[in-house]
């Protein structure tokens, strides 16, 4: 707005001394009404530059407004869980430690330890491993190559048997009916607390029997606004931008939400 009102005024400076010039013949008039026009031309060309990187610069704010939103709704999840289920043998999945992702699970991991607050027995993290011709061939892997599967989760489980409460931070496995962790006794089945999973079709039953301990997803009624301040407490934080859904306030959430557990 203001460049607009520069412009403005040194254009109206420019045609000002162009016409003092040319009807009084005024020596100055000529220089000024050229600045003026310089001036002119480079807040003009400095406007456009604005404009073409504006729409950069607002993806960066909402990007990096999602990653707090991100950071604070592990946070807040991890406390739940070390809450509702303390002094837990925890088995941590998140994405592999690709190149790509490696500062990001850096603070994402601080994220579950400031959350986690040391409240656990023992904490263990696995993530989804490359293709066993990946690694007999000893090519690096791509993330896409890299799948979450039941065998993925069973290889986890088997690895870490003394696991009690599972956290997932990247959604279900596919196939996900097909987890042999359904089978076992209540008694016996670790506690299930997945984040993010890709839809929550199907999930309602599984919630309701207590196979998925809690989910955690998007609320949808947030309206983005990236130039808010988060509050100070990630709870606050989590509850502007996630649901956490278990047992108790599944069908609450149905009914709220009536097209959440819907494709």
């Amino acid at each position: 707005m203001i460049i607009y009102i520069i412009m403005i005024l040194t254009t109206g400076c420019m045609l000002w001394g162009n016409q003092k010039y040319k009807n009084s013949g005024v020596a100055w008039a000529r220089p000024l009404s050229a600045v003026m026009a310089l001036i002119t031309m480079l807040l003009a060309i400095t406007q456009a530059i604005i404009i073409i990187k504006a729409p950069a610069k607002k993806r960066q704010e909402i990007v990096a407004k999602d990653k707090l939103f991100l950071i604070a709704g592990i946070e807040s999840t991890c406390r739940y869980l070390v809450e509702t289920y303390p002094a837990s043998n925890i088995l941590l999945i998140s994405k592999p430690d690709l190149p790509s992702t490696i500062s990001t699970n850096e603070s994402i991991m601080q994220a579950v330890n400031k959350g986690l607050s040391g409240k656990y027995k023992n904490l263990s993290t696995e993530s989804p491993r490359p293709p066993i011709s990946s690694i007999l061939n000893n090519n690096e892997a791509s993330a896409s190559d890299i799948k979450f599967t039941p065998d993925s989760l069973e290889l986890m489980l088997t690895l870490h048997p003394e696991s009690n409460v599972i956290l997932s931070l990247i959604g279900l496995p596919e196939n996900f009916e097909k987890i042999n962790l359904w089978k076992m006794k209540p008694k016996e089945r670790p506690k299930f607390i997945v984040m993010f999973p890709e839809s929550l079709l199907k999930l309602k039953p599984y919630l309701k029997k207590g196979l998925i301990s809690a989910v955690v997803t998007f609320n949808n009624r947030y309206k983005p606004n990236f130039t808010e301040k988060l509050p100070d407490d990630s709870n606050k934080t989590f509850k502007k931008r996630f649901l956490l859904i278990n047992s108790k306030n599944v069908d609450q959430i149905g009914i709220e939400f009536p097209n959440i557990f819907e494709p």
